[in-house]
């Protein structure tokens, strides 16, 4: 069963059967036999255990790095490591720069996000309020389940404007104030407010 697993799977197995019953079955511990012996595979583990703290140490050391003023030379010229070769450390360095790189594009509150939220918010709220008053009238009456749909409608359009996602706590805010003035706007144009 188990000859067909690769080294990682067949550790990811063995490590949660481990974890849930605290022993291995015949036919695993076969494989591991097959595979060199049970020594030999915990030094595999412990060495992909190495790997795996490595690279969360050199992850979070290029997010405190990462800013809109760091550049990519200067963190891989700052972090070293004894254990990943140096193209497997500039490999990683730049996925996890470029990574943190858009999530703080993201986050980061420009004019363009401003000017996009505004425009997102005037756009959203006619095209839900007319959305909202054909279903209003179609369904004569007003849900509040109706508001689910409209948050939805109104965060892909104020997204698709700005280019950032509800992380961005004015994308957040822009997409709320759209959705209850679209709800107020077609409540109002129904009669029913």
């Amino acid at each position: 069963m188990y000859e067909k697993y690769s080294d990682d799977e067949l550790i990811e197995a063995y490590s949660s059967m481990i974890e849930y019953s605290g022993e291995i079955n015949k036919e695993m511990s076969t494989e591991i036999e097959f595979r060199g012996g049970l020594e030999s595979f915990k030094k595999k583990i412990e060495q992909k255990n190495i790997i795996v703290q490595e690279t969360k140490r050199i992850s979070a050391e290029v997010y405190s790095l990462t800013s809109p003023e760091t550049n990519l030379e200067f963190i891989k010229k700052l972090i070293t490591s004894n254990i990943l070769t140096q193209e497997q450390l500039n490999e990683l360095i730049e996925n996890r720069f470029l990574q943190y790189q858009v999530i703080n594009n993201d986050k980061a509150i420009t004019p363009r996000t401003i000017l996009g939220s505004i425009t997102g918010i005037i756009l959203s709220i006619i095209l839900s309020s007319l959305l909202l008053f054909f279903v209003i009238k179609q369904l004569q009456g007003f849900f509040y389940v109706l508001l689910i749909p409209t948050y939805i409608l109104n965060y892909f359009i104020i997204k698709f404007i700005t280019k950032q996602t509800r992380v961005n706590w004015v994308i957040f805010v822009a997409t709320f104030v759209a959705t209850v003035a679209s709800a107020i706007v077609s409540l109002y144009i129904t009669g029913v407010f």
